[in-house]
């Protein structure tokens, strides 16, 4: 039971840190670096990825 709960635990540690990274390098580089980095990732992970960074990059850098 403890290892179940570790595991989990560590997997969404794992989720929040990809994402955020993601989220930040996207920011720094101006790309939509989430779903560049799915393409990287165990499929477990990736599926529970926010991709939807797309939206706050055009709000912050709009488009001329």
């Amino acid at each position: 039971m403890l290892g179940q709960l570790s595991r989990c635990l560590a997997f969404d540690l794992s989720r929040e840190l990809a994402h955020q990274l993601a989220l930040d390098l996207a920011y720094q580089l101006h790309l939509d670096l989430p779903q560049t980095l799915a393409h990287h990732l165990p499929h477990d992970l990736a599926r529970h990825l926010h991709l939807n960074s797309s939206r706050h990059l055009a709000q912050q850098w709009p488009t001329v």
